[in-house]
């Protein structure tokens, strides 16, 4: 019996036992699955969501440019470079905390092996976050991180792609290229079709980075034919299209655009439309296309879904009625484009450099000049177009110039060659012409008066409803109350144009013809007006010689520049060949007569009319036998060895007086030779110099001007080519320099002393008192006096390393009972050798001196 009930209490024990061992690894068993669910469902959920946000607000407010190549992800890049905490977006910093808290509250890492299966999730989520917030090397190290320590994950294929787009962003497409290739020979298999279209499109934008555009077509086909989102179809058929483009099959883009087209409502309304453009702009504007394409670009316009992007489409309709030379109708499409108030800066930057080629071409220069100032707004400063548009733009300027004088000088001459018969019969059509149209507006203005007094009484008569149905009526649905309405408008405001501010009383017609009736007296005699007296014109025409010789001389000189200016910078030589044939026919002044026919038979050798070339050298040669131009046209391969030695001999001599400091005189004497050689090739060099001068004198900003005009008027010469090395190298970075703060001091230092530029004797005698207290003391400095601008000059100690150094010298200086000076009187500065090159650049000493102590407080 007692072993009956031992045997029974072993067993109940064992059972016990069994049941607390089951219980404890149902509890672990629950808590791993609880971790797992509450990551999943709370944690990651709740990140995934403030993800998914920002990632739709980066699509909706980043703006595609259908002028380049479509990059395959809808991400805007920023230039600056953000520190690890720097979020700045506030969607993704959330994802990123949720993700953070998922790993660091939920996961259960137990001797190497991670029990929560979400926790790769969350990894990704970090990753992604960080990629969108633009901290790329952060999400590398989030993917890296997945494929070392989860590589059984099914998430293991999208962080081997995500990794490669983040290689992409940080420049490495080599890189990626090598890791996607690997992906899509191993595991094509095990991933997904999502998966696949993503890898595959990455590859294809890692190739278009590498300028292989035709090797990215392949992979391109592959992710469009794999992709599960439309928007990615839509997007994905573009960058396709683009790409046949490029390597020029265009029908393999048209049939891509086509597939864009059938989609139709299924992707956004921005492929569509552009796809319907970039078709249309691949049909060849001849007899047969040219109907179809214009009826595409109709049926564009009329759609009213189209609306917000009127802009493209009136644009591709002026390029097609600009392409056939409809000019009228294609500056009308211009203009509208533009007043849909497109935020295309690209686009718009095309219409208004258009507009302003059409108005050059139809010699409205100031209107020319307004669309040009327009497009300057719109470009990049540092791109060649701007400094292209900028340059034709400052042209502009001269031509406007010249041509006014042309205008002026001419008339004048024409007007005083007649006869004072001939004159008098000129000013007499003139004006009896204005006096008709003097009469006709007073005729008006009095028939103006009359209607409105009429218009007046009329309004203020009774204007009630005739009947009780009248009055039931809506206002408009009533004729009669209508019509009176009219008539009282008329009365109180006058002819308004349907504008804004119609109301300002300077917009009616009926005010200002009150106005000028007021003006104009009932006992006015129009033929006693002095303005209708031909002879108060006659009396204004110069008649003295001296007079008419200079109007002469200063229209041969403006022909002659507008010759040049249309040759060199605008490149419209058919303009200047009219320029100067003109000039050599009024008799011009010696100077002018040879370098007009050089540049005629330049003109004519570059448009290819070899007859005038032929007339023109022979006209040279046997009229100027012994003149430069004449051996150039002659043998233009031979060098001309006395007077290239002449001109470099100029050139030397101006450049030692360059390197002398002598700016100024060599501004002068630059000026001189360039006048001389004005037209001639040779003229680069003495421009060129010119320019390194002006940014001695001036500063940066002046030499650039000038840099601008060398490269763009002297491409192919090496004066040219230098001064576009300058531009894409010295000058950014000089513009760039700025004062820095030396907060430890120990830069190199100088002291300088400031001087008026005229007191170059005192300046000579102190620097020799400064270099022999120098070398007494066999201190190693040096000392110079520079030039800074037209009235100052520097005497400058150099070599003093670091701040204390250059007070101390300062002080030495200032102390005559120790070295015999006593410079105080002429207010010593201190400052770091980086600032005075930024002085010197861009000539702001003044500036430098106003924050020098705020400069120096922070040092200290």
């Amino acid at each position: 019996m007692d072993l009956k009930r031992l045997h029974t209490f072993i067993i109940f024990v064992m059972a016990l036992l069994f049941i607390v061992s089951c219980s404890r690894k149902k509890d672990k068993f629950i808590n791993r699955n609880w971790h797992a669910l509450n990551t999943k469902y709370n944690t990651l959920y709740n990140g995934g969501v403030a993800f998914d946000e920002g990632r739709e607000k980066l699509i909706e407010t980043y703006q595609d440019n259908y002028w380049k190549q479509l990059p395959i992800e809808r991400l805007e890049v920023r230039d600056e470079i953000y520190l690890n905490t720097d979020n700045k977006d506030a969607s993704f910093a959330r994802a990123e905390e949720k993700a953070v808290k998922a790993i660091q509250k939920h996961s259960m890492n137990i001797r190497g092996w991670e029990r929560n299966s979400q926790i790769d999730e969350a990894f990704m989520l970090l990753g992604k976050a960080r990629y969108f917030d633009q901290r790329f090397v952060q999400a590398l190290e989030a993917f890296n991180y997945i494929l070392y320590k989860y590589p059984s994950s099914n998430n293991i294929n999208q962080a081997r792609v995500w990794k490669a787009k983040t290689l992409i962003r940080l420049d490495n497409n080599e890189g990626a290229l090598n890791s996607l290739k690997k992906i899509l020979i191993t595991e094509k298999v095990k991933m997904e079709k999502q998966e696949w279209a993503d890898a595959n499109a990455m590859l294809a934008q890692a190739y278009v980075n590498l300028k292989h555009k035709d090797s990215a077509i392949a992979p391109m086909k592959i992710a469009v034919e794999n992709t599960q989102s439309n928007e990615e179809k839509g997007r994905y058929h573009y960058i396709l299209g683009q790409l046949y483009n490029r390597v020029r099959e265009r029908d393999s883009a048209n049939m891509e655009f086509d597939k864009i087209i059938n989609l139709n409502r299924r992707v956004p309304r921005e492929y569509l439309v552009n796809a319907f453009l970039a078709k249309a702009r691949n049909l060849e504007i001849e007899s047969d296309d040219q109907i179809a394409f214009l009826d595409i670009l109709n049926k564009l316009e009329k759609n009213w879904e189209n609306r917000p992007f009127l802009d493209k489409i009136y644009y591709e309709k002026a390029i097609f009625f600009f392409g056939i030379d409809s000019m009228k109708i294609a500056e009308e499409y211009y203009q509208k484009s533009l007043k849909t108030r497109s935020q295309d800066k690209y686009l718009n930057s095309l219409s208004y450099e258009t507009l302003g080629r059409i108005n050059f071409n139809r010699k409205m220069f100031e209107t020319a000049g307004a669309y040009m100032d327009s497009t300057l707004v719109l470009l990049d400063e540092n791109s060649k177009r701007y400094r292209v548009i900028k340059k034709k733009r400052d042209n502009l300027d001269d031509v406007i110039k010249y041509e006014a004088i042309v205008k002026h000088n001419d008339s004048v001459l024409k007007l005083a060659a007649l006869s004072p018969a001939n004159q008098l019969v000129y000013f007499k059509n003139y004006t009896d012409s204005i006096k008709t149209l003097k009469r006709n507006e007073l005729k008006r203005q009095r028939n103006a008066k009359f209607n409105s007094k009429q218009l007046l009484n009329t309004a203020t008569a009774s204007i009630e409803p005739r009947s009780k149905n009248d009055k039931e009526q809506f206002y408009f649905y009533n004729p009669s109350i209508v019509e009176n309405g009219k008539a009282q408008f008329l009365a109180i405001f006058g002819e308004r144009d349907l504008v804004d501010n119609w109301n300002v009383a300077s917009l009616t017609t009926f005010a200002s013809n009150a106005e000028a009736v007021e003006v104009e007296k009932d006992d006015y005699d129009i033929d006693a007006d002095a303005a209708f007296d031909p002879q108060q014109y006659i009396s204004q025409i110069p008649t003295d010689k001296s007079v008419l010789d200079s109007l002469k001389l200063q229209l041969n000189e403006a022909y002659f520049e507008l010759g040049v200016v249309y040759k060199e910078q605008l490149k419209e030589y058919d303009i200047a060949a009219d320029k100067f044939e003109f000039l050599l026919s009024n008799n011009p002044q010696e100077k002018y007569i040879m370098p007009a026919k050089y540049n005629l038979y330049k003109i004519y050798q570059s448009v290819g009319n070899f007859v005038r070339e032929d007339k023109m050298r022979a006209d040279i040669l046997q009229n100027h036998p012994d003149s430069r131009y004449a051996k150039i046209v002659k043998d233009p391969f031979q060098e001309v060895d006395t007077e290239t030695n002449k001109v470099e001999a100029d050139y030397t001599r101006i450049y030692r007086l360059y390197e002398n400091q002598d700016y100024l005189i060599a501004l002068s004497d630059l000026d001189a030779k360039i006048k001389k050689y004005g037209g001639d090739p040779i003229v680069a060099k003495f421009e060129l110099l010119k320019a390194l001068t002006l940014g001695k004198v001036y500063g940066v900003d002046k030499m650039t001007e000038l840099l601008n005009y060398v490269a763009i008027t002297y491409p192919k010469l090496d004066e040219g080519k230098k001064a576009t090395e300058l531009l894409q190298g010295a000058v950014p970075s000089l513009q760039k320099i700025d004062f820095e703060i030396d907060k430890n001091g120990d830069k190199k230092y100088k002291v300088l002393y400031p001087f008026d530029r005229f007191n170059a004797a005192l300046v000579e005698n102190l620097k020799k008192e400064v270099d022999s207290v120098i070398k007494n003391r066999n201190f190693g400095y040096k000392s110079s006096i520079d030039f800074y601008d037209e009235n100052k000059k520097f005497l400058v100690i150099h070599g003093l390393k670091g701040k204390q150094q250059a007070s101390g010298m300062r002080l030495l200086l200032n102390d005559s009972t120790d070295s015999g000076l006593n410079l105080t009187q002429y207010n010593p500065v201190s400052i770091s050798s980086n600032n005075y090159r930024v002085i010197q650049a861009k000539k702001n000493f003044e500036q430098y001196l106003q924050i020098r102590d705020s400069i120096y407080y922070q040092m200290n």
